[in-house]
């Protein structure tokens, strides 16, 4: 049993590693299969996005106004902002060290400096909140 959950921990974390297009792709899939049946391992993997999915509006619903972005205390270096558009397309820390030329590590540090500078807590939050912030396209690729 405790084999098990390990291995599906693992299984977790190689879908949480693969940032926000998987978390997107994950909550569009959860959105069609709520109406056909139960996924109790879909739901497994969208809530450890630690991040509720926002429902899109149609094109008949407007959508509210945003408030004006705040600018951040402590801005992104310029390696930060190439890290973040990395992640905005998804890419792992490997992928992102090896398109850098850097250690994992370095990445993992570049990571966790932008998640702290943006206050938040995970990569799909922080792709949300540079997008609301101008720091990315709206669009799902930068």
């Amino acid at each position: 049993m405790l084999r098990e959950t390990v291995e599906l921990v693992e299984y977790i974390r190689h879908f949480v590693a693969g940032g926000a297009a998987i978390a997107g792709l994950l909550f569009q899939l959860r959105e069609q299969e709520l109406q056909e049946e139960d996924h109790p391992y879909l739901e497994t993997l969208v809530r450890a996005f630690n991040q509720k999915p926002v429902a899109q509006p149609t094109h008949l619903e407007s959508e509210p106004s945003p408030s004006p972005p705040q600018p951040l205390l402590d801005p992104l270096s310029a390696r930060e902002q190439e890290v973040l558009r990395l992640l905005a397309r998804g890419a792992s820390n490997q992928d992102i060290a090896e398109v850098l030329v850097v250690a994992t590590s370095t990445v993992k540090h570049h990571v966790s400096n932008i998640l702290s500078k943006l206050d938040v807590t995970n990569r799909t939050q922080a792709i949300a909140r540079a997008r609301a912030l101008g720091l990315l396209s709206s669009a799902p690729l930068d």
